[in-house]
């Protein structure tokens, strides 16, 4: 047994001793010259010219345009083709609204929702549009312990919940902007 357990000791010296010599003679050689360096042609070597010998003349096979209007047909949807993709997505982000009555009471609150609701549609449609609100004016009624809350508009810009409240202000003794999570349609 001892022999066996000599002999392939002796096999693994003579494999390491054989890879220990691949690796350090064959992993330093390399190519004689780089890549980069210039070969040396001899100046008496000709140049290889085919222009005489090439007769392939291309001006019997010139294509011309075609004549006819293409129409690409595709389908894809009208809105994305005009860069439109986001039309009518409706989002709900951090805006202002211009509140016009608190109180304890629900029943007060109602009432005054209603009286906005008419105050809104006795303006006319030009000064609607001046205070930049369409036809349709978004009144809320919101509870948040303990007041009810009565507040108009989707404004992504204070300024444009300023406009409103000006005009508002005439009719409404307690009008101020708030912030508020708004509903915007793109």
């Amino acid at each position: 047994m001892n022999t066996e357990v000599a002999f392939l000791t002796r096999i693994r010296f003579s494999m390491w001793i054989v890879a220990l010599v691949t690796v350090f003679f064959g992993g330093c050689s390399g190519p004689s010259r780089m890549a980069n360096e210039p070969v040396d042609v001899p100046e008496d070597t000709p140049v290889l010219d085919l222009s005489s010998s090439e007769t392939f003349d291309v001006a019997p096979y010139r294509d011309e345009a075609p004549r006819t209007r293409v129409v690409v047909q595709h389908d894809v949807p009208e809105a994305l083709m005009q860069s439109r993709a986001d039309a009518g997505v409706v989002q709900v982000v951090d805006g202002y609204r211009v509140q016009v009555f608190s109180s304890l009471d629900r029943n007060e609150a109602v009432m005054a929702e209603e009286e906005v609701s008419e105050w809104w549609k006795g303006l006319s449609p030009r000064t609607r549009a001046e205070y930049g609100a369409d036809s349709t004016l978004a009144i809320y009624n919101n509870y948040r312990q303990p007041l009810y809350r009565v507040r108009v508009g989707d404004f992504t810009r204070r300024a444009e919940a300023e406009r409103l409240m000006s005009v508002m202000a005439s009719r409404f003794s307690t009008v101020f902007v708030v912030p508020d999570r708004v509903t915007v349609r793109r």
